[in-house]
């Protein structure tokens, strides 16, 4: 017997709103980034081309692949103001969405004295800045003058005074110098927050063979269900456990699976039982393997598995006081709600992505 379940993982923070309004307007991303913690990749710098600007301030900045694991800021600036606190610092960031168009303002920073303000946003990398620009010894103002980079590891902006959790996604963000609404220096990076997570190697082994998913955000999730379905692209497929279910919307906020399941055998613990679990990848193919984990005594590992949900589900498909085995019968399902599996003992946190799930008892191989 076998079933495929098809569902998405997405994260449990659906919206955040930020509350220094001191520094930042409220942020709202609620329909597609995952949260948490998170580590940059820079993608480029760009001249401003989009804004009227008096161009006093001229950043000429570029990125340089060092090695591997290191890509350095090289360029030039060209002040041709002094850098004071009579300026105000501020920043405009853009999220790319999910079909790849650009949307301003998800995050909006704006400070008066421009100087000081930079200087207390790098915190303990302004003078590794500084010098890194030739300007040693740095202090406010900071004087008109050409400042040739001969090398700034982008590394160094992790410690900045920014917020350490954030969502993940491809943003342009638009640093600029203003006095009396009028820009005097703009400057555009790109960069790709993803999960400070690489991978993880569950150690379980008895339960669990290794996951390794680099590129997938990583965190505690909620999961949409997306559909069921009997598997039929398996050898050896015997069909003595068959599933019929479907799902229900019952309401906004809740799904129902429904359908009957009939056991031509009685279910016990000669079974093994079996998950494999696919992901989908970044174009659209499914990644089988990503997660798998093997059982003996089906029945037994079933009921540890859904601990404290077991009574929920065997109740829904009319089985009450459940022990194993589970007898031969039809099962017919009136109604559970698919949030009862958020109870079961699997990991809370896992990487966020669209999978789909095999679950099969088995005997021998």
């Amino acid at each position: 017997m076998a079933k495929m379940c098809k569902f998405l993982i997405i994260n449990l923070i659906v919206s955040l709103n930020l509350a220094n309004s001191e520094k930042y307007k409220p942020l709202f991303l609620p329909h597609f980034l995952p949260f948490g913690e998170y580590r940059a990749k820079y993608l480029g710098f760009a001249r401003c081309t989009s804004i009227q600007s008096h161009d006093k301030i001229i950043f000429n900045l570029y990125l340089s692949k060092t090695s591997i694991n290191t890509t350095e800021v090289k360029g030039n600036i060209t002040n041709y103001i002094v850098i004071d606190d009579s300026f105000n610092l501020e920043m405009n960031m853009a999220v790319k969405d999910s079909i790849g168009g650009w949307k301003d303002n998800a995050f909006v920073f704006k400070k008066p004295k421009a100087c000081s303000s930079f200087k207390q946003l790098l915190g303990t990398v302004w003078t590794q800045i500084m010098d890194s620009g030739g300007n040693y010894n740095a202090t406010c103002p900071i004087p008109m003058g050409f400042y040739k980079l001969s090398g700034l590891d982008t590394a160094v902006f992790a410690s900045v005074d920014f917020m350490k959790k954030f969502f993940y996604g491809s943003y342009k963000v638009r640093f600029f110098f203003t006095k009396n609404n009028e820009v005097y220096g703009c400057l555009v990076m790109a960069f790709l927050l993803i999960n400070f997570i690489v991978s993880l190697i569950f150690v379980n082994s008895e339960i669990y063979k290794p996951l390794l998913l680099p590129h997938l955000p990583f965190g505690e999730y909620r999961i949409n269900y997306l559909g069921l379905t009997r598997c039929t692209a398996m050898p050896l497929l015997v069909d003595k456990i068959l599933f019929n279910f479907y799902l229900s919307k019952k309401s906004a906020n809740t799904t129902e699976i429904r359908g009957n399941l009939t056991n031509f055998v009685q279910f016990d613990d000669s079974l093994n039982l079996e998950f494999n679990m696919a992901v989908k990848d970044s174009i659209g193919g499914w990644k089988d393997n990503a997660f798998v984990f093997k059982q003996p005594k089906a029945c037994t590992s079933l009921k540890k598995l859904f601990g404290k949900a077991w009574t929920h589900v065997m109740e829904g498909v009319g089985v009450y006081n459940a022990t194993c085995p589970i007898p031969v019968g039809l099962y017919k399902l009136s109604g559970i709600d698919t949030a009862v599996f958020s109870l079961i003992n699997f990991p809370k946190t896992l990487w966020l992505s669209y999978s789909s799930v095999k679950v099969k008892e088995t005997m021998g191989s």
